[in-house]
């Protein structure tokens, strides 16, 4: 999520992953996120040489460090994830203004002190061309636990809302990109009807059993196939309070068409053809998986849920209509205690 440091002056483009590293189940979704991440970025190279030049930096998650993390039967190459998005950004492929290997691909990895990655990395890389270069880590540095890096992704989104909380004064007069502007922010709360925002989760659909099949038959599910969530169910299945939600574009075309039949009805020497639409399942989605892969408009927090009303309390970072009527959820939650 965006902060409003001085870098933040830039326009950027977000994806939304819904969890806060890759994991085995969430990898179909993460892996066509990363191919749409670098088909943005082969789109941005064609608008001249001056962006080729300019050169990328990549940071990586540490899954990234698993290297079976991503792997399938067919293709048990170790460490995929990174294979794949050194292969994503190669700009070489659509852009007519390349000229050079060196012009628009990954050239180099950077690995900071872990001698064992280096070396696999180097045996890895090295056919590619992709020269892997080793760092030593300071030795002021600490690896980061579980309750320090769970405190950083909360004070991350309560910035994205709240702003960043101002400096202290012998802070303040530092220049650099790294200093934030101490902006204060002002998130808008308001309440709609469930209609209002249709809230989908990626890859988690539930299927009949499988004794409740035709013999011999499976389910065949897709791992990014769209799920509808129920705000009106049970709260521990639902997942909705306190749930950060990515709202997403839908174009006139993502819509999928209902299923529709045509029935003739003979009476007497007339026939009649009516058209009646064939009842679909509640959890059915209407939209094509694709809006979850694509770059997101902004966020929202559902704070609170009215049952009897049916309505959502939304914390908004803008005021007004939601700029969609669709959002995804995840697996981050964050509470409002402002």
């Amino acid at each position: 999520m965006p902060s409003n440091t001085l870098s933040a002056d830039v326009p950027t483009l977000g994806w939304w992953y819904g969890g806060q590293e890759p994991t085995t189940r969430g990898v179909p979704i993460w892996t066509k996120l990363i191919e749409n991440m670098g088909g943005a970025y082969r789109a941005r190279l064609e608008k001249g040489p001056l962006l080729v030049h300019s050169g990328l930096f990549l940071d990586t998650p540490s899954a990234f460090t698993n290297p079976t993390l991503g792997q399938v039967k067919e293709n048990p190459t170790r460490y995929p994830l990174l294979q794949q998005a050194v292969e994503a950004f190669d700009g070489r492929c659509s852009c007519p203004v390349v000229h050079s290997k060196a012009d628009a691909a990954v050239d180099f990895v950077i690995v900071i002190g872990h001698e064992k990655l280096t070396i696999e990395l180097q045996r890895l890389l090295a056919p590619s061309g992709v020269k892997v270069v080793p760092l030593p880590k300071s030795g002021g540095v600490v690896d980061l636990d579980d309750a320090y890096r769970e405190l950083a992704h909360s004070q991350q989104v309560r910035t994205y809302f709240y702003g960043e909380p101002a400096l202290p004064s012998s802070l303040a007069g530092l220049s650099g990109s790294t200093v934030p502007l101490g902006l204060q922010l002002n998130p808008y709360s308001f309440q709609i009807p469930w209609d209002a925002l249709h809230v989908l989760r990626v890859g988690e659909g539930n299927a009949a059993p499988t004794s409740a099949l035709p013999l011999g038959s499976s389910h065949v599910l897709s791992p990014t196939r769209l799920t509808r969530v129920d705000p009106g169910g049970p709260a521990h299945v639902v997942r909705l309070l306190n749930t950060v939600l990515a709202i997403v574009r839908v174009d006139p075309e993502d819509r999928l068409e209902t299923a529709k039949s045509k029935v003739k009805e003979e009476e007497g020497e007339k026939a009649e053809e009516e058209v009646k639409e064939v009842e679909i399942d509640e959890d059915e989605v209407p939209y094509r998986e694709e809006i979850a892969q694509r770059e997101v408009l902004g966020f929202v927090v559902i704070t609170a849920i009215d049952t009897l009303k049916r309505k959502y309390t939304i914390l908004s970072p803008s005021p007004g209509k939601l700029p969609s009527t669709v959002a995804i959820a995840g697996s981050i939650e964050w509470v409002d205690s402002a």
